[in-house]
């Protein structure tokens, strides 16, 4: 093991082993059965040491693939006798996973009789038997509440299904066809990947691969030391707020009476410490609230994974996200916190969204107080309504009209809405939410409504509603969806209502989240009442869901923003020449003409110069 691996290997081998990452994802992508898979995407590949490291990934989900490999480190502490053609199923967060909705496969790759790696891949599930049709029941107080937990078990033995695990899924889970559909594409992409691999270990030899290996994780280790020797030496403190938990106060959907800690909103505290000399990070997340009494709590794995999203989006993008990396980075937690180890039997049903998002948030815009250009703004901080589980019956497909025949996730504006400012760029229109960072992709409304009963009355950028800076959060998406015959329960869960996207440097909020229920009567008559930040809505016809996605935050002081881009977002109608006026300071001329819109640039300076001086007196 001492001899070095030759420096053309050290160059091929890294794009060999991202290829066969790609290679399993795009297996899952083409054969998944279910909407969240096939069109969504919500799924994400990887490749692990033998031993439990996280060795490749591709641009998976950050969300997924921060801890995908502590599955497998739970995998080999509970089993002392694998073997090829073993497969292992696991979407407990108890063991390893990030929340039961996610069903992680691994698949250990053996040559030579040695365990060398696991492929892994991560897939969002449509249903997974909670006692509603959703895949965040946020009104679970313990695990029982959730639906099925595998906490780590053997689902193939010699390659062949073990019938029993099969059995079990397809009673419990809602469209067991559909389903097993998705275990199956699951399975065959790590198989994928289990191949090719050995194709590697046949042509340069497992020798080879296992020197590569270490040499892989220690260079970039090495790239991490490098990263944080530039970061000066201090400890930052920072906070964040998700909106209090109001659901439903009657009702089958109710959750038990919100506890004192939370009423006015679930308080969330991150210290950093950074320390360029021994060249570590340390994120304390043992200041925050006891695990409470819904489906908030994060697991160990999440809150991990919060802390190195927030760390990685603030260092070079092209540092390798791998066990090199993470064993520059220390993470403090207690047991029985909202953030940190959860206190069997406490809920973490919704643990990779909502307070997972606020922490990513909290950790990545800290740094924003090292000063310009660190740190990013806070991105839209939650799921909006229009990424709703919806479920129901479709009168095209097999079943009767008191059967539920259709049930996924909708990921429409889900990917799209409010990104973050960050220093020299403005947020994205298909961010979706920090867990995800613009990796999801957006459903088609088309597909959508050829797929389910469902049709769209509007999908669309609301005018004003980005964080102004001088790099601007991404606009909030407005979307109104309903069912088109049979009624339609959705299950949503939003965040930012209350506490919208934060900007940093001066950078101003992004719009609030907004949901709202719609009815549109014969006459042409609508009706529209808010709604709560999460519920359990059953849509009748001519009933529709309005769902206004959260604003990201802006970096900087708006009044810095180059003049010509303020003008381009007025022409698009992304900003109105009013906000370009008194938020930018921006005077422009034939603003109602987009052919000729152009900015007076005297005017704008003198208007310019004024806010400043006010600004400087009301100081």
């Amino acid at each position: 093991m001492s001899e070095k691996v030759d420096p053309y290997l050290m160059i091929i081998l890294p794009r060999m082993f991202e290829a066969i990452s790609r290679e399993m994802s795009f297996t899952l992508m083409r054969s998944g059965r279910s909407g969240v898979l096939n069109t969504a995407r919500d799924f994400s590949s990887a490749i692990v040491t033998g031993d439990g490291r996280l060795f490749m990934i591709e641009e998976g989900l950050p969300s997924h693939v921060g801890t995908i490999h502590l599955s497998v480190e739970e995998t080999l502490r509970l089993f002392d006798d694998l073997a090829p053609g073993d497969c292992i199923f696991n979407n407990c967060p108890y063991t390893g996973n990030d929340h039961h909705a996610d069903i992680t496969i691994m698949v250990p790759v053996f040559h030579d009789k040695e365990l060398l790696f696991w492929t892994v891949n991560r897939a969002h599930q449509a249903d997974i038997g909670a006692p509603i049709p959703t895949t965040y029941p946020f009104m679970a107080t313990t695990i029982y509440e959730e639906g099925i937990h595998f906490p780590c078990v053997r689902v193939q033995r010699e390659y062949r299904d073990i019938k029993d695990i099969i059995r079990i899924c397809t009673m419990k889970i809602r469209l067991p066809e559909q389903w097993y559909g998705d275990y199956l594409a699951q399975v065959g992409a790590a198989r994928i990947g289990e191949r090719r691999i050995l194709e590697l270990c046949e042509r340069y030899g497992g020798d080879i691969l296992k020197r590569f290996t270490e040499e892989w994780l220690d260079y970039s280790e090495r790239l991490m030391i490098d990263e944080i020797k530039k970061m000066p030496k201090t400890t930052i403190e920072n906070k964040t707020t998700h909106d209090p938990p109001i659901m439903f106060p009657n009702g089958p959907y109710s959750i038990p009476a919100t506890t004192p800690a939370v009423a006015n909103g679930i308080p969330l505290r991150v210290i950093i410490s950074i320390d360029p000399d021994e060249a570590f990070i340390t994120i304390d997340f043992r200041d925050n609230i006891e695990n409470q009494p819904f489906g908030f709590n994060l697991c160990y794995a999440t809150t991990l994974t919060a802390a190195y999203i927030g760390i990685f989006n603030n260092l070079n993008a092209d540092l390798p996200h791998n066990g090199g990396a993470l064993r520059r980075i220390k993470v403090l937690v207690n047991e029985g916190r909202i953030i940190g180890i959860p206190r069997y039997p406490a809920s973490t049903a919704c643990s990779t969204t909502n307070i997972f998002d606020r922490a990513v948030n909290m950790v990545s815009s800290a740094f924003a107080k090292l000063g310009a250009p660190w740190g990013i703004a806070e991105g839209n901080p939650g799921m909006p309504a229009s990424a709703a589980v919806i479920s129901g019956y479709d009168w095209r497909r097999p079943g009767q009209p008191d059967q539920v025949n259709y049930v996924n996730q909708l990921i429409i504006g889900g990917g799209s809405g409010g990104g973050p400012g960050v220093h020299g760029h403005d947020g994205w229109v298909s961010y979706g939410i920090p867990g995800t960072g613009g990796v999801l992709y957006m459903d088609s409304v088309e597909l959508d409504e050829l797929r389910f009963p469902i049709i769209f009355k509007e999908f669309g950028i609301m005018t004003d509603s980005g964080g102004a800076g001088k790099y601007d959060g991404a606009p909030s998406g407005v979307i109104i969806f309903g069912p088109r015959k049979d009624q339609m329960l959705i299950a949503y869960l939003c965040d930012g209502l209350k506490f919208p996207a934060k900007g940093v440097l001066g950078g101003k909020s992004g719009h609030p989240m907004s949901p709202s229920k719609v009815k549109i009567f014969k006459s042409g008559k609508v009706k529209e009442a808010p709604l709560p930040g999460m519920g359990i809505e059953t849509l009748k016809r001519g009933e529709y869901i309005r769902s206004i996605i959260g604003g990201g935050g802006g970096y900087g002081n708006p009044i810095e923003r180059d003049p010509e881009l303020v003008k381009i977002r007025v022409r698009d109608e992304w900003i109105s020449s009013q906000k370009a006026r008194e938020i930018y300071g921006v005077i422009l001329k034939n603003d109602n003409n987009p052919d000729k819109i152009e900015v007076d640039y005297e005017a704008t300076k003198k208007l310019r110069d004024e806010i400043k001086q006010t600004r400087k007196m009301e100081v």
